[in-house]
């Protein structure tokens, strides 16, 4: 069988698989996870190209409860309906190219708005660049609008065939808590197929996911989220996540 082919059977496969999973009730759909995704990718684009407005939590906390309002639900359904996505990845994945899919249209629209193609600026060059575009800290608390701090990096020129890419956090106090945290790695290839990796946050300290991306097609994003189920801390709790990075890595060929 050829590639093609392994392709054709895997996408009605996924397909299938994915069409037979029934969201249970006081579960947010597909379109609204969706919807509150895509949401919250612009509101953090947001706060991180207007710092200064955004600088206090209070004004973070106005405009991520402002998406809540929006789409008339509320950070524990949200938080509920992570979890069970995170039980249903190839489902969860899945609405994730669609989030991606919009961020990448809206990102068109702009840079014909303003006209300047310099908004989105190359990556940098090297066999190891961390390519984290975020903030490296980021506090999760019981308080907090969001438990998902989702990111999406869009290929360029320096993104090559059999790129490694490793999501590494840090962790600091976090406690016992009964549905664990985790992180989650995915890429996007060109003929709309994808590859993911989740790894479970066990405990304080470094964890990280590796993924190699395909030695034969290529690959247009890199995509994925860190998540903590907040709504289970204490209101005096908070958990703080540091020295996030996303390595990517080159794949060197034998000559």
């Amino acid at each position: 069988m050829n590639r093609l082919s392994y392709i054709s059977v895997f996408c009605i496969i996924l397909l299938s698989v994915v069409s037979c999973v029934r969201v249970p009730d006081g579960i947010l759909d597909e379109k609204q996870m969706e919807n509150l995704l895509y949401e919250i990718h612009m509101s953090e684009g947001l706060s991180d190209v207007m710092v200064d407005e955004y600088i206090s939590r209070q004004n973070k906390e106005i405009l991520k409860k402002g998406v809540f309002a929006k789409y008339k639900t509320t950070p524990e359904q949200f938080d509920t309906s992570l979890m069970w996505y995170g039980k249903n990845l190839e489902l969860y994945v899945d609405i994730y190219r669609k989030v991606i899919k919009r961020l990448e249209a809206e990102n068109e629209r702009v840079k014909k708005t303003v006209e300047a193609d310099e908004m989105q600026t190359l990556s940098m060059r090297g066999d190891t660049v961390d390519i984290w575009k975020k903030d490296r800290t980021y506090e999760f608390s019981s308080i907090s609008a969001y438990n998902v701090l989702p990111f999406s990096v869009t290929t360029d020129e320096n993104f090559q065939f059999r790129d490694k890419f490793v999501l590494g956090v840090h962790v600091r106090m976090m406690p016992d808590m009964e549905e664990s945290p985790r992180i989650l790695l995915a890429v996007e290839n060109a003929d709309s197929t994808f590859l993911y990796q989740t790894k479970p946050i066990l405990r304080n300290g470094w964890t990280e996911v590796e993924l190699k991306s395909d030695s034969v097609v290529f690959f247009r994003n890199v995509f994925g989220d860190i998540y903590f189920p907040t709504n289970r801390l204490a209101p005096d709790q908070s958990i703080i996540v540091d020295s996030i990075r996303l390595i990517r890595i080159h794949n060197k060929l034998p000559r």
